[in-house]
């Protein structure tokens, strides 16, 4: 393909994501009752199949158009030769370009944290303690995760001796609903997935994934403990000691009182769809896409023409 073609169809491709974001999004808001009645880690599992959406949408066409211009023929359309010769329009290139930016930054800084997640996790194993769980000389009271495959969990030296010993349970029960569930992969998979979302959804649904997250390892301490208001009860005096010890943040974050409220209210909810269920409802969406290509192409090219001038 030629630059001017492949400027083409990026900007295709970004205005296909666009449109996908803007429907999920009112999906979400009209069916907000409905995803609240969900157990926080179905609907964590929802919201991300949302934050994925555009750039599945955006694979289905792509695959659909090659797959009609390589095994199919494209008897119908010929558009590479139609659009070779052509100059970008203003309106391509502004799109195209903004499309390639803001993916290209999403992945570079993936790949960042991914290599100081590997860094830190090479540091932490050589400073803390090689026993269950990990603890770290720092005065400072902590507890977080680290990893991307392989998750650990850590806790400073400040928060095992200064709580009591049933908050450190709570504390060690979420984290390692975290690590069973490669929460820390996950949001950086999402991370990726939301640049192919218009810039203000992608964060509305970056906040409720990790909101949706926490409560879903929340539920998983509260049964672990076997005392859902325990759980509470614990959030609520780390945020006591929050005021004075900003490092609880990382814990904590900034859904203290959904948290609280929905452990409180003890009312499970449905875990269903389940994981394997949003996997095969994707693959099928890319099979049915790709049986659809001459359609999808067709409309490909009506896009490509509006995007011309």
């Amino acid at each position: 393909m030629t630059a001017a073609v492949l400027l083409l169809f990026t900007a295709a491709l970004s205005v296909v994501a666009a449109f996908v974001s803007v429907t999920v999004v009112a999906a979400l808001a009209l069916g907000t009752r409905r995803l609240g009645v969900l157990a926080p880690a179905a609907r964590a599992r929802v919201l991300l199949a949302a934050a994925v959406a555009p750039a599945l949408a955006g694979l289905t066409c792509a695959a659909a158009v090659l797959a009609d211009i390589e095994f199919f023929g494209c008897h119908a359309h010929h558009c590479r030769a139609r659009h070779a010769g052509a100059p970008p329009s203003l309106l391509v290139l502004v799109l195209a370009i903004a499309a390639l930016v803001r993916v290209g930054g999403a992945l570079v800084q993936a790949a960042r944290n991914a290599r100081r997640s590997a860094l830190v996790c090479r540091f932490l194993r050589t400073a803390g303690q090689q026993q269950e769980p990990n603890v770290l000389p720092l005065e400072e009271p902590q507890a977080f995760v680290v990893g991307l495959l392989r998750p650990r969990v850590y806790v400073s030296r400040g928060l095992v001796g200064a709580h009591a010993e049933a908050d450190l349970e709570v504390v060690m029960a979420h984290e390692h609903a975290h690590v069973r569930r490669r929460d820390p992969l996950r949001r950086l998979l999402a991370s990726v997935a939301l640049a192919f979302h218009v810039p203000g959804i992608a964060g509305w649904l970056e906040r409720h994934i990790v909101r949706a997250q926490e409560m879903a390892a929340d539920a998983d301490a509260a049964r672990a403990v076997h005392d859902a208001p325990r759980v509470a009860e614990a959030l609520v005096r780390m945020a006591r000691l929050r005021v004075r010890r900003p490092a609880l943040v990382a814990w904590l974050g900034d859904h203290l009182e959904a948290r609280v409220q929905a452990l409180l209210d003890g009312a499970p909810g449905s875990d269903r769809p389940g994981s394997s269920t949003l996997v095969a409802a994707a693959a099928v969406a890319l099979a049915l896409g790709i049986a659809a290509a001459e359609p999808i192409h067709w409309g490909a090219e009506t896009l490509f023409r509006l995007l011309a001038g």
